[in-house]
C-alpha cells in the first residue's frame, strides 16, 4: 500500500509542477503580448509624429514660396465715396427728393435702389434702377442721383478704377 501511496504522491507532485509550468508559460505569453502591443503603439506614435512634421514642413514651404512671389499682400479695394461722407449724401438726397404725387395718393412708401458707375475721374454715369417702387418714385430717384456732384473714385491694388456703386433713395420712410 505504501507503493501505491508513493505513486499517487509522485503523480500529484508531477501534476502540480506541470500546472505551475503552464501558468508560468501563460504569464510569459501575456507579458510578451503586452510588450509587443506597447512597442507597436510607440512605433505608430513615432510614425504619426514624423508625418505631422513632414506636413508642417510642406505647408511652411508652400507659404514661403507664395510669399516670395509677392512683395506685399494685395490691397483690398476701396469703394467710391461721396466727397463729404455718407451723412452728407443722405442730407443731399433728402433735400432734393420730391415725393411724387402719384405715390403720395397711393400712400407708397419704401426705398428705390439706384446703381451707377463712379469713373476714375469721379464723374458718375450709367444710372439705372435696381429695385424700384413705381408711381413715379423710380424716375425721381434717377433724377436726384444724376444731380449728385463728382465722387472720390474707388481704388483697386492702389490704382484708381471705374467702380459700380449703389445708393438707397427713401420715399416716405425714415
Amino acid at each position: 500500500m505504501k507503493n501505491v501511496f508513493s505513486f499517487f504522491f509522485v503523480l500529484i507532485a508531477m501534476f502540480t509542477l506541470q500546472s505551475q509550468s503552464c501558468k508560468s508559460k501563460k504569464a510569459n505569453t501575456e507579458q510578451q503580448k503586452d510588450s509587443i502591443s506597447t512597442a507597436m503603439l510607440v512605433d505608430a506614435e513615432k510614425e504619426i509624429a514624423a508625418m505631422r512634421a513632414a506636413d508642417s514642413a510642406r505647408i511652411a514651404d508652400s507659404i514661403a514660396l507664395a510669399q516670395q512671389d509677392r512683395k506685399h499682400p494685395p490691397a483690398l479695394p476701396l469703394e467710391p465715396r461721396y466727397k463729404e461722407g455718407r451723412e452728407a449724401l443722405q442730407k443731399f438726397l433728402a433735400a432734393n427728393v420730391k415725393y411724387p404725387e402719384a405715390a403720395r395718393k397711393k400712400d407708397i412708401k419704401g426705398i428705390v435702389y439706384v446703381d451707377f458707375v463712379v469713373m476714375q475721374d469721379g464723374s458718375l454715369k450709367d444710372f439705372k434702377v435696381r429695385q424700384g417702387l413705381g408711381y413715379g418714385c423710380d424716375e425721381e430717384a434717377l433724377r436726384v442721383a444724376k444731380l449728385m456732384p463728382a465722387w472720390e473714385p474707388g481704388k483697386k491694388d492702389g490704382k484708381t478704377v471705374d467702380m459700380e456703386y449703389n445708393i438707397a433713395v427713401k420715399f416716405g420712410v425714415e
